[in-house]
C-alpha cells in the first residue's frame, strides 16, 4: 500500500471512531434544539459544526478509497444537505437546524460510519 493510501485509511480510522461521538453530540443537541434550549446550546451547536466540516474534509479526502468497490457515499447529496444545514444556521431557527440535522447530516454521518467500519 502506498503511502497516501495507507494515510487515508489512517485518517478513515479516525474519523469512524470520532463519528459516533458527533452522531451521538448531535442527539444530545437535537433535544436542545426542539425546546428545552440550555445557555451553551449555541456553543455546544458551535461545536457540533467544527466536528461536522471535519469530517467533510476527511470524507472529500479519503472518498476514492471510501467508494472503491461501490458508491457508499454520494458526494452530491451530502453536498445538498451540508447545503440546507448551512441554510438553517444563517436563519438562527433551532427548529430549521434540528430538521436539518435529524435528515440529511445525520444520514450522511450514519452512511459516513458504516462505510468506514471496516478501517
Amino acid at each position: 500500500m502506498d503511502d497516501y493510501r495507507q494515510q487515508q485509511v489512517e485518517a478513515l480510522q479516525v474519523a469512524h471512531e470520532y463519528s459516533a461521538k458527533l452522531i451521538n453530540g448531535i442527539d444530545n443537541v437535537l433535544t436542545e434544539l426542539k425546546g428545552n434550549r440550555l445557555l451553551d446550546t449555541d456553543e455546544y451547536l458551535k461545536e457540533i459544526v467544527n466536528g461536522i466540516n471535519w469530517l467533510i474534509e476527511v470524507t472529500n479526502r479519503t472518498l476514492e478509497v471510501i467508494n472503491e468497490n461501490e458508491v457508499l457515499i454520494d458526494k452530491e447529496r451530502v453536498n445538498d444537505a451540508i447545503n440546507e444545514f448551512g441554510a438553517a444556521l444563517g436563519k438562527k431557527d433551532d427548529e430549521q437546524i434540528a430538521g436539518a440535522l435529524e435528515t440529511g447530516v445525520l444520514s450522511f454521518l450514519k452512511a459516513f460510519e458504516a462505510a468506514t467500519a471496516g478501517y
